[in-house]
C-alpha cells in the first residue's frame, strides 16, 4: 500500500513541477519567481512536518525497544534473533518484554497504520484545492507525433548524456 502512495506522489510531484513550469513561463516580469518560492516554501514546510512526526512519533517504546510487549497477558516471546538485542533478556527471562529500554525517547508512538491515517489526511484535505483548478482544453497531440518528438529529443546529446549518467550513477 506504501508502494503505491510513493508511485502517485512521485507522479503527482512530476506533474506538479510541470505546472509550475508552465506558470513560470506566463508570469509577468515584475512578479516572476514568487508563486514558485511560494510553492516551494509550502512544500518544504510540509517536509519539515512530516519529518518531525516521524521524528517524534517512532521515537517510542514499541519502535526502538526490541521485543517490547505493553501488554501483561501475553506472554514475551522466545526468538533469539529479538532476545539478542535488548539488554533486559538475560537477567530478566520472563518479563523483559515488559521493561522500557533506554533507546526510547517517549513512553508512547505512532503505529505504521496510524501513520499512513495521518498522511492519508493530509492528502485528502488536498482534494478540495484540486477540484478549484481551472485548466485550458489543449487539443490532443496523436501518439505517433508525440513518439516522433520524444525521439529527436533523446536523440540530442544533453539527453542522452544525462540518462547515461543517471543510469551509471545509480
Amino acid at each position: 500500500m506504501l508502494t503505491l502512495a510513493n508511485l502517485g506522489y512521485v507522479m503527482s510531484d512530476v506533474a506538479s513541477d510541470g505546472f509550475m513550469v508552465w506558470i513560470a513561463h506566463r508570469e509577468p516580469i515584475q512578479k516572476r519567481g514568487k508563486t514558485q518560492t511560494l510553492i516551494y516554501s509550502a512544500n518544504k514546510l510540509r517536509q519539515v512536518f512530516i519529518n518531525l512526526l516521524i521524528l517524534v512519533g517512532f521515537s517510542g517504546l514499541m519502535i526502538n525497544c526490541p521485543g517490547y510487549q505493553p501488554d501483561p497477558a501475553i506472554p514475551c516471546t522466545t526468538d533469539p534473533r529479538i532476545m539478542s538485542r535488548t539488554e533486559f533478556a538475560p537477567n530478566h527471562l520472563l518479563d523483559w518484554c515488559y521493561r522500557t529500554c533506554l533507546d526510547a525517547t517517549f513512553d508512547w508512538d505512532i503505529s505504521i497504520p496510524d501513520f499512513a491515517l495521518i498522511i492519508a489526511f493530509i492528502n485528502t484535505s488536498s482534494i478540495p484545492f484540486y477540484c478549484r483548478l481551472k485548466e485550458e482544453r489543449a487539443s490532443k497531440e496523436h501518439v505517433s507525433h508525440f513518439l516522433q518528438s520524444f525521439w529527436r529529443q533523446l536523440q540530442r546529446r544533453a539527453a542522452w548524456q544525462v540518462i547515461l549518467y543517471s543510469m551509471i550513477s545509480h
